[in-house]
Parts: structure tokens; C-alpha cells; sequence
């Protein structure tokens, strides 16, 4: 019997789904420790430094493309952006204009959703301002003897949320505008106690924060229990999510996962060392990735969208023949088959997979086993035996 090497597709579709879910688990994130920003991998759990400079950096945030970073550094009160390459290199200073405000001592930054643009805050100006450094625009006012802290343009591109500050380090107030600028309305009132942080969930549909549910005022600053609450972007259904949080620390900046099911946060006992944890949106499966480190953002690349133009099951980025006939029957490279299988040389391929595959000898293929096989398959390591068709 012969059997067509669209089978021999099959099986290399079969691993390759193994892998690619590997990589799509293989998110990580960046962070400061010490005013320096780190990368850390989630599969490998290994922190590199990949920014140090002389002076100290207070805030971070990785474009929608995550090719850059833009990052704010500086000596109070004089903070500045900078933009690098994601692997530190490269970088430029975007701005003479101090991002800075009431208490702000730098923080206040966001990417546009197509990575072309950035908002930061001049005390009670919001600036608009291209990658390249061209094009400072005012585009917000904040109301009168307030200025902006936290800023976070929706991944959506119509709406801009901010938290505000007065003087007193407890004036906090959230807001929400259209991406130009104009229609800001208040979505949470001047609380007592303070809050720290505003984001604008992926979808554009929900906004997370921080607040001292303590209501502490009692001395300037100082935040008791910082709970991170999730709420409708109108301002209803109001959830605090920090409920699982046993200990008398603060969650600050919340950072939304790019498919809005995780949050990325520091928590830190006032005055002492901040610690990244990442929780489910709804408050469960609090996890502590890596202590001494704070202002966190994702690095989760989207190159799980795997394309496939001329639809032979071969993602274009390995397809050897890209331009084959729609839907056709193809080998691994993604070309015209130069043959077929026998049923022999199939069980050989299959039995030769199991071998290559098959650590424990269970005769099953786990995650870590298929790509142990794909390796092989595609020359990376050496198999134990070797098939020759």
C-alpha cells in the first residue's frame, strides 16, 4: 500500500503544534531592580540586565510591537524619556521637555497603539509626541491645581485613561478622555486614601487600579493596603480582585496581559522592597515571579498567530515553496512532493518518532518529548538512531 507524504505533514503538524504551544507559554516580562531594567523569561526563569545607565530609571513601558522601549530616567525634578531597542541598544532621548508633576518624581507614559506615538504628562499638560522626537503636542488639560501621574492609551486607540494628583498626595482622581484630548470625565471622585496606577484592559472594555482600601491619610505618602479593582469602563461593576492578598502589602500598577486575562503587578510593605506578581483577573492564582523588582510591563509576542498563505498546513516563516497551488498536498518544506511512502517506511518514520521522542518509554509523546522530536526532525540535535528513507 502507498500512502501519500501528506501524511509525513500530518506528523510534522502534529509536533509543530506541540512547539508553537511551547512558544506561545514562553511569555516574559521587563522590570527595574535598583534602577536598572531586567528581562525576565517565564520558561527559563533567568533575569538578564539589559539597560544600565549612570542614572537611575523610574518607569518603563514596551511598544505595542515590542521592538523598543521607552523608558524614563533622570534626577528629581528633571525626569526625561528615552527610547532604546528592545535589547537595551541604541538609545535616544526623545525629549527635552521633564515629565514630571505633583510627587511624580517620573512616571507617566504610554505607547500608541500603532507604536508611532507617545503621551506623556508636563505637570498639568498631557503631551502627544511622535517616536522620532517630532510633532510635541498639547493635547489635555488637567482640571485646575491638579496635574497628571499615570497615563494609559487603549490598545483600541479611542480613549486615553489618567489618574490625576493634587498637591496633597492624597488628591487622586481618575479620568477618562478621547484619544485627542477632548471629552475627559471623571470616572472615580477624590477617595480618601490614596491610588496608584490606572490601565485600560486590551479590549478596551474594563480599567484596573490601585487604591488604599484603608482610607489612610494619617501621613503624607504612605499607602497601608493598596487593592488592585477592576471596573466597566463607564465606572460600573466595581471589583476588588486583591481579596486573595493575605499579607498587609500594597498591589500597585496593574498591567494587563496582551489577551486580558492575567495582571501584572508589584506589591511592596511601605518602605520597604517591591516584589512582580501576576494574578488572574479575577483575583485567584496570585503568584510572586521574581522579588526586588518593580513597574513590570509584558513582553508576550503575538507570533502565535501563525500565517499560512497558501493554506498547506506549512507556516510561511518555514515554507520552503510559499506559493503553491491553494490547499495543495505538500512535504514538510512546504514544496510539491517529490514521492510517496510506503507503509513500511511509515511505520519506520512513526516507530524512528517514537525513538527519538519517547524518553521514559511509555510510548507516548509529551510537550517536552515532541519538541525534543522536532529538534531532531529539523537538525538541531542528534537523534539516537538515524532513518534514511
Amino acid at each position: 500500500m502507498k500512502i501519500n507524504r501528506c501524511v509525513e505533514k500530518l506528523l510534522f503538524s502534529f509536533f509543530l503544534s506541540f512547539f508553537i504551544s511551547g512558544i506561545c507559554l514562553a511569555d516574559s516580562f521587563l522590570f527595574l531592580r535598583s534602577g536598572d531594567i531586567y528581562s525576565y523569561s517565564f520558561q527559563n526563569k533567568l533575569e538578564e540586565k539589559i539597560v544600565d545607565i549612570t542614572t537611575s530609571i523610574s518607569y518603563l513601558r514596551i511598544s505595542p510591537d515590542e521592538t523598543k522601549i521607552a523608558y524614563i530616567t533622570g534626577e528629581n525634578p528633571n525626569y526625561y524619556i528615552y527610547i532604546c531597542d528592545i535589547d537595551g541598544n541604541s538609545s535616544y532621548k526623545l525629549t527635552d521637555t521633564t515629565v514630571t508633576g505633583y510627587t511624580n518624581f517620573g512616571r507617566g507614559l504610554s505607547w500608541s497603539p500603532d507604536g508611532t506615538q507617545l503621551l506623556f504628562n508636563h505637570n498639568s499638560i498631557l503631551y502627544r509626541i511622535n517616536s522620532d522626537g517630532s510633532n510635541l503636542t498639547n493635547i489635555a488639560t488637567a482640571p485646575t491645581s491638579r496635574s497628571f501621574l499615570f497615563i494609559d492609551w487603549s490598545s483600541t486607540g479611542d480613549k486615553i485613561v489618567t489618574q490625576t494628583m493634587g498637591s496633597w498626595g492624597y488628591a487622586n482622581e481618575i479620568y477618562i478622555m478621547d484619544s485627542d484630548g477632548s471629552n475627559m470625565t471623571k470616572l472615580v471622585d477624590d477617595l480618601p486614601g490614596g491610588m496608584y496606577g490606572a490601565t485600560i484592559s486590551p479590549d478596551g472594555q474594563k480599567i484596573a487600579y490601585a487604591y488604599d482600601v484603608t482610607e489612610n491619610e494619617e501621613y503624607w505618602g504612605k499607602h497601608k493596603k493598596d487593592s488592585i479593582f477592576v471596573m466597566n469602563i463607564d465606572g460600573s461593576e466595581l471589583t476588588n480582585i486583591s481579596i486573595h492578598n493575605t499579607e498587609e502589602s500594597n498591589d500597585r500598577i496593574p498591567i494587563w496581559s496582551t489577551d486580558g486575562k492575567k495582571i501584572l503587578f508589584h506589591s511592596n510593605v511601605y518602605e520597604t522592597g517591591s516584589d512582580i506578581w501576576i494574578m488572574n483577573i479575577d483575583g485567584t492564582n496570585r503568584e510572586k515571579v521574581i522579588e526586588g523588582a518593580k513597574y513590570g510591563d509584558w513582553k508576550q509576542s503575538n507570533n502565535c498567530d501563525i500565517e499560512d498563505s497558501d493554506n498547506d498546513g506549512v507556516p510561511n516563516q518555514w515554507d520552503v515553496c510559499p506559493e503553491t497551488e491553494l490547499n495543495a498536498y505538500v512535504d514538510k518544506t512546504g514544496c510539491p512532493p517529490s514521492g510517496l511512502y510506503t507503509e513500511e517506511q511509515l511505520n519506520q518514520i512513526i516507530s524512528h518518532i517514537l525513538a527519538w521522542g519517547d524518553l521514559n518509554g511509555d510510548n507516548k509523546i509529551g510537550l517536552s518529548e515532541a519538541v525534543r522530536a522536532l529538534k531532531i526532525s529539523s537538525g538541531v540535535t542528534e537523534p539516537s538512531i538515524k532513518f534514511e528513507k
